[in-house]
């Protein structure tokens, strides 16, 4: 004899495959797997080009192995600090090697 599942047994079971799937589509930082360099990379060069006080010096951005490495010249020694911080916060960075000049003349 042949079960039939009742419909509630059958929206339940399709619930949970939606789940899965949308699971799967997590992002590195909430799925807890590492981002690589090429992303942490373009997270810090869009955090910098958007920030007032940044976007207008031609900051230099690599990564390795999760290191960001910034190069470039900036007005103040605020700035040089500010250009770390932005680079440190990105999701996936861990550490920042601050290889940027500081010409007060520059602007």
């Amino acid at each position: 004899m042949k079960k039939i599942l009742p419909r509630s047994s059958i929206g339940l079971t399709l619930a949970l495959a939606g789940a899965l799937v949308l699971g799967a589509c997590a992002t590195p930082a909430d799925s807890g797997k590492p981002i690589d360099d090429a992303t942490i990379a373009s997270r810090v060069k869009g955090d910098l080009s958007s920030n007032d006080h940044l976007s207008g010096y031609n900051l230099r951005v690599s990564v390795v192995n999760g290191v960001v490495y910034l190069h470039g010249m900036v007005g103040s020694l605020d700035l040089k600090s500010e250009a770390e911080r932005l680079a440190m916060s990105v999701g996936g960075v861990k550490s920042v090697e601050n290889d940027v000049d500081v010409n007060t003349n520059v602007r």
